[in-house]
């Protein structure tokens, strides 16, 4: 991996609409990342970095970081949400901390969704309701 991108308080992207949501897959169909694609085709990626925490890295372009390494071992495969033309609202996001205040994972309520992603034991976790 390359060095950690600074990333951004999960709340900014509170009251933004969402054009496309994916799950960002390794080649053995391992889910790395969530990436949500705003209209304007900038995005927000949330994975777990090396120590073990939530990154939350807003992005100027929709596709696949290149911290995702090696390249071309990874895809973007929606979650099937099915999205309007005017985009899903993103409603609210509740980040979680651990004791030391690192971010360790958030819910995003994405219009009727839940999507819940986490850093469990170093593994990113997602959860789609």
């Amino acid at each position: 991996m390359s060095s950690r991108p600074e990333g951004v308080d999960p709340l900014v992207i509170g009251g933004l609409r969402a054009r496309e949501v994916f799950e960002v897959i390794d080649t053995e169909g391992a889910v790395e990342a969530l990436q949500i694609v705003f209209p304007d085709s900038s995005s927000v990626v949330f994975t777990v970095w090396t120590d073990w925490s939530l990154l939350v890295d807003k992005r100027s372009v929709h596709g696949i970081p290149d911290y995702l390494w090696p390249e071309g071992e990874y895809t973007q495969r929606s979650v099937g949400f099915d999205i309007p033309e005017n985009g899903l609202e993103i409603r609210s996001v509740t980040p979680m901390v651990d004791e030391v205040g690192a971010l360790m994972g958030a819910d995003i309520a994405v219009d009727e969704h839940l999507i819940s992603v986490r850093s469990v034991g170093g593994e990113f976790a997602l959860s789609i309701q």
